[in-house]
């Protein structure tokens, strides 16, 4: 998997800082990625990766720290918000994401299954990996 660190908000100090990482299948040829596409993926708004081959989401469940930043920090959704919105896209005949309790779970998901990919807290991730900051407004 390839690994792509996010971090919130810049002017938090470092210790408070909430680290979350996105993790990609390596078919996904994708070098990068702004702040505003990771929110359009997480929407449903984008569905595609730039080779057309289907995104496929998978999150930490919202009860868990991971899910629970990826909702308050880059949705800016409770996580009963994130929870009721991704429920409202299965009502809109649209794919929700796939949820995990345990993050090897997700993490083995995203390596298995081309176009997926995954958010999980930074302290999950070998000390040895690839990481790509990207900038944004978490």
């Amino acid at each position: 998997s390839f690994y792509f660190i996010f971090s919130s908000h810049s002017e938090v100090p470092k210790d408070r800082k909430k680290i979350i990482v996105i993790i990609a299948n390596q078919s996904n040829k994708i070098h990068g990625m702004s702040s505003k596409q990771l929110k359009g993926i997480l929407k449903g708004e984008i569905t595609q990766w730039a080779d057309n081959k289907k995104v496929i989401l998978a999150l930490m469940k919202s009860n868990i720290k991971a899910g629970k930043i990826t909702a308050e920090n880059i949705l800016k959704m409770s996580t009963q918000e994130m929870d009721q919105f991704y429920l409202s896209l299965v009502f809109e005949g649209k794919q929700a994401p796939k949820t995990f309790g345990i993050v090897a779970d997700l993490k083995s998901f995203v390596a298995n299954t081309p176009g997926a990919i995954g958010i999980i807290e930074e302290s999950t991730i070998p000390k040895n990996t690839i990481r790509f900051t990207i900038p944004g407004d978490f």
